[in-house]
Parts: C-alpha cells; sequence; structure tokens
C-alpha cells in the first residue's frame, strides 16, 4: 500500500491545513537570516515556505503523490513534511496516527 501512503502525505502537504504553527517562543537569542530574535520573544512558524519547496517537491502546486515514492516505486518520507510539528512540540497522537 505505498500509494496509499504517499496520497496521504501529499494531502497533508497540498492542502496546508494548518500552514501556522502553534506558537512558540526563542528560548535564547538567536539571529535567523540576519535579524535578531531576542530571547523571549513569541515565534510563529509557518510550514508554507517547506510544504512548497521546489527543489525537494518539484511542481508544488500540483497534486503528485509520486513526491514521496524513491526510484524503486516505495514509500519514502520527506523530512520537510511536519504534519506533527517537531521537537518538543510534537504532536502526542502522533505514532497513533501513523499506525
Amino acid at each position: 500500500m505505498p500509494y496509499t501512503d504517499t496520497v496521504v502525505h501529499e494531502t497533508q502537504c497540498f492542502i496546508h491545513l494548518l500552514p501556522s504553527n502553534l506558537s512558540h517562543e526563542a528560548t535564547w537569542d538567536t539571529v535567523f537570516r540576519g535579524y535578531v530574535i531576542p530571547k523571549g520573544t513569541g515565534v510563529i512558524p509557518t510550514l508554507d515556505s517547506l510544504l512548497s519547496d521546489n527543489q525537494e517537491f518539484p511542481y508544488p502546486e500540483k497534486f503528485k503523490p509520486e513526491h514521496f515514492l524513491d526510484e524503486n516505486k516505495k514509500f519514502e518520507y520527506s523530512d520537510y513534511l511536519k504534519a506533527f510539528s517537531t521537537g518538543k512540540q510534537v504532536c502526542v497522537g502522533e505514532g497513533l496516527a501513523r499506525v
């Protein structure tokens, strides 16, 4: 069922269900792309730039489940897809949802 898995993952990328992640707070002074983000600043990361990266997903404006197939037609997960967030803020139900 690798193709079914790819359709689910491509749907998560394509529809941008939650383009903005939950708000976070900078835990230390950070410089990002030349901008200083002071410790304690609220940050709301957007996922659109990851999900629309044309190097990772060629033709991001088209629904192409093949984005998640390797050359052997087997499912290949992309680190660019963060449907359950990442780090300490990761969704506790991720394991159950994947099953």
